[in-house]
């Protein structure tokens, strides 16, 4: 037999996680090279003027709300709003009204028009005294 000597095995290091929060605490509890190195002192603190936004975003339109509406609150016995729904999902093709709250504005529409055709010769209504200043 040869006398050359064994290899040395490397250490066995234990696998690493995948949990953030585990390895951030064990990177916390090591110190590390930047820790080691003297840290440098901040500059002295300026008084703030009016906060400036770090990106300036550009203004969109929401989508989400119609321009000059006003919201109303409304509750529906539960057999007419299920009613609503089943015409809206099987109308979408003809009417292209996919919404409910598109649907029930152009119900509203429909009642005031025909209303109106039938009991003011077509014409809007003036706004009751008790409406006119709000």
């Amino acid at each position: 037999m040869t006398s050359i000597p064994e290899p040395a095995m490397p250490p066995i290091r234990p696998k690493k996680t995948r949990n953030v929060f585990e390895n951030a605490a064990t990177a916390a509890r090591e110190p590390g090279e930047d820790e080691t190195k003297a840290v440098q002192p901040r500059p002295a603190a300026t008084p703030k003027s009016a906060p400036v936004p770090a990106v300036a975003r550009p203004e969109r339109p929401s989508t989400k709300r119609m321009g000059g509406t006003k919201d109303i609150l409304l509750s529906l016995p539960e057999e007419l709003k299920t009613r609503m729904q089943a015409t809206i999902a099987f109308t979408y093709p003809y009417t292209g009204i996919k919404h409910q709250q598109a649907f029930i504005r152009e119900a509203i529409a429909q009642l005031c028009a025909d209303l109106e055709s039938k009991h003011n010769h077509g014409e809007p209504w003036p706004l009751p005294a008790d409406l006119q200043d709000s």
